[in-house]
C-alpha cells in the first residue's frame, strides 16, 4: 500500500482509506444553561478552531461539521503524532483549555470517537451529501456510543491505541455490530 501523499494531493471522488474522529463539546445542554446559547454559539466556533488546529498538528484535517462537533480524518497510520494520544492530552487538559483558551469559569470537557474505515474524498465544506457506512457508523459511534470525557475507539480503529494507554482502555461492548473500547474516564 503507497503511503499518505497529503490531502492536498487527493482529488475530488478518490476513495481513500482514512482514520475517523467524531470531537464534540461534552454536555452542551447543561453549557448552553450555564453560558447561555448565545455564548454556546461561540464556544462551537472557539472548538472548531481548536479542533483544526489540533487535527493538523497530528497530520489530519478538519473535514464536516454538525451541530454538535465535527468529524475529522486522519493518515490511516499517523506514526509519531497519533491522534488517539493526542485526544488524551486535549482530555487532560481541558480544564486549561476552558480557562485559558475559551475564557470559561465553568468546566469543560469534551467526548472523542475513533474509526477506521473507507469514504470518498471531497474538499472540507464542500462535502455535500456522502453516502458511506464509515462515515455514518463514525457520526453515530460519537454522538451516541462516546461518553462525555470519555474517547471511544472502535474494534476497526484499535491499533490506534498507542501502547502507553492500552491500560487505560476496556472494552465496552458493542455498538452497530462492532466491538469498542472505551477509556477510562477523567473527572474534574
Amino acid at each position: 500500500e503507497a503511503a499518505f501523499g497529503g490531502w492536498d494531493g487527493l482529488s475530488e471522488g478518490d476513495e481513500i482509506e482514512v482514520m475517523f474522529c467524531y470531537a464534540a463539546l461534552a454536555d452542551q445542554e447543561g453549557l448552553a444553561e450555564r453560558i447561555g446559547e448565545t455564548r454556546l454559539g461561540k464556544l462551537k466556533e472557539e472548538f472548531a478552531a481548536l479542533l483544526d488546529s489540533w487535527s493538523r498538528e497530528c497530520g489530519g484535517i478538519s473535514w464536516i461539521r454538525d451541530s454538535g462537533g465535527c468529524l475529522l480524518l486522519f493518515p490511516p497510520r499517523s506514526g509519531d503524532a497519533n491522534p488517539v494520544l493526542g485526544a488524551f492530552r486535549l482530555l487532560l487538559d481541558r480544564v486549561l483549555i476552558g480557562y485559558e483558551r475559551f475564557r470559561l469559569s465553568a468546566p469543560v470537557s469534551f467526548r472523542f470517537a475513533f474509526h477506521a474505515g473507507r469514504t470518498t474524498w471531497r474538499k472540507p465544506g464542500a462535502t455535500g451529501t456522502l453516502v458511506s457506512e464509515d462515515v455514518n457508523y463514525a457520526f453515530h459511534l460519537g454522538q451516541r456510543a462516546a461518553g462525555d470525557g470519555y474517547i471511544v475507539v472502535s474494534e476497526d480503529a484499535a491499533d490506534a491505541i498507542p501502547s502507553c494507554l492500552r491500560d487505560l482502555f476496556s472494552q465496552a461492548g458493542s455498538f452497530e455490530g462492532r466491538a469498542i473500547a472505551a477509556s477510562t474516564r477523567f473527572v474534574d
